[in-house]
């Protein structure tokens, strides 16, 4: 969802256009045939987590998603806070597509050709491709924005100033095939077979420490002093691309690769710490730095 998209969303609520969804609520949908058309011309933007589970699939550290160009660091334009999203490829002025997308292989031709032998080589892999066929190089991994999609999330503050996350129906593109057909299904089991709730658990922690980062003033500014400039790109380091903190690594290396949900919620949260410490320390250097000036 692009910003265009995102204000319109919001709009759209404000006027009660947006039904929203309960866990035994259903929406369409027939069943993805993997067309790629979700994958151009969209905004994906990434938490820590995302990240986490991209460089735990591909084997490569936070550092390569960046110089590889795959994942890009921002300061929000509303916001001023440290985001991140993956970095679409310009295919020409008006399209752009997902540097994950992958060409389609089939298996079984794949099979016929690699007998006998360790893994497919390149050439294998070139003569099993399906002709025009792309699909999420990634799927297994893929973000949380992804994995809800057709679902959508939206925090709302009630009266009472707390937040109150809503789900609805937003088909990722107007020619989805999946959203076309006749099938239904039910809200509580796309939640568990796309495994989406440890990604929005996740989401909610990240969330509330933007809320922190913003009540500190970390926030990116052009017209904005030095010393915060220098403590949001920490911050925005220790988020996005924490394998390059020799900390981080020693306790949490990368060629550890396996699914351990529990080292995950640990690594996430030592991040957040120190993140929230960063933010903490916002005035003091701010007082610093006057103090220098004067």
């Amino acid at each position: 969802m692009n910003t265009e998209q995102l204000e319109r969303l919001y709009k759209d609520v404000e006027q009660g256009k947006v039904p929203f969804l309960a866990q035994e609520d259903e929406f369409k949908w027939s069943g993805c045939i993997m067309c790629g058309r979700c994958c151009f011309d969209i905004d994906i933007l990434l938490n820590p987590y995302d990240i986490l589970r991209l460089r735990r699939h591909l084997g490569c550290t936070t550092s390569d998603l960046i110089d590889r160009g795959l994942v890009e660091i921002f300061p929000g334009g509303n916001s001023g806070l440290p985001l991140a999203m993956i970095a679409f490829r310009k295919v020409d002025e008006e399209t752009s597509l997902c540097p994950f997308l992958a060409p389609v292989v089939d298996g079984h031709k794949l099979w016929e050709l690699t007998k006998g032998k360790a893994k497919p080589s390149p050439e294998d892999l070139e003569a099993a491709r399906i002709p025009k066929r792309l699909a999420c190089g990634i799927y297994p991994a893929r973000p949380a924005v992804c994995r809800s999609s057709p679902l959508g999330r939206l925090t709302i503050k009630s009266k009472e100033g707390e937040d109150a996350r809503n789900l609805f129906y937003q088909p990722p593109t107007r020619f989805c095939p999946a959203c076309q057909g006749e099938g239904r299904m039910k809200v509580a089991k796309w939640i568990e077979e796309n495994a989406v709730q440890p990604y929005w658990d996740a989401s909610e922690r990240f969330q509330s420490l933007f809320s922190t980062l913003f009540e500190n003033g970390l926030v990116l500014k052009e017209d904005g002093d030095r010393a915060v400039a220098i403590l949001w790109n920490l911050a925005a380091g220790i988020l996005y691309d924490f394998d390059g903190l020799d900390l981080v690594t020693k306790e949490f290396p990368q060629n550890r690769i396996r699914e351990d949900g529990e080292e995950d919620l640990r690594l996430l949260t030592q991040l957040f710490q120190m993140v929230e410490a960063v933010a903490a320390s916002v005035s003091g250097i701010r007082e610093m730095a006057r103090c220098d000036v004067g």
